[in-house]
C-alpha cells in the first residue's frame, strides 16, 4: 500500500537543495513539485522560477522545457499529476482536470 507524507517530503527535497548549494535545477525541481503538492502553489512557482533559470544556464533545454510548463500548472493552482512530458501539448495546461 502506498502513501504520501508531504512534511517527510519537504524535509528530504529541502534537504537535496541544501546538500546541492541550492544550484542544481533538477534538486529544485523536485522542490517545487513538493510544494505545489502540499498546496503551497506560491512557493511552488518562484522555486520552479529558480529551477529554471538554472536550466536555462546550464542549457539543459529539455528540463527547462518541463519546468516551464510544470511552472504554468503551479501558478494555476494545480499540482503535477502527469508521470512525462512527452504527450502533453501546452494547450493541454489551459483547461483543469476533471
Amino acid at each position: 500500500m502506498a502513501y504520501r507524507d508531504g512534511q517527510r517530503a519537504l524535509s528530504l527535497a529541502h534537504r537535496f537543495c541544501r546538500a546541492t548549494g541550492n544550484e542544481d535545477p533538477a534538486s529544485l525541481d523536485a522542490l517545487a513539485a513538493t510544494y505545489a503538492e502540499s498546496g503551497r502553489f506560491a512557493d511552488a512557482a518562484e522555486t520552479a522560477a529558480q529551477a529554471l533559470k538554472l536550466a536555462q544556464a546550464s542549457d539543459v533545454s529539455k528540463l527547462a522545457m518541463e519546468i516551464t510548463h510544470l511552472r504554468q500548472l503551479y501558478e494555476m493552482d494545480r499540482p503535477n499529476k502527469v508521470r512525462s512530458w512527452h504527450d502533453i501539448e501546452l494547450t493541454d495546461l489551459a483547461s483543469p482536470a476533471e
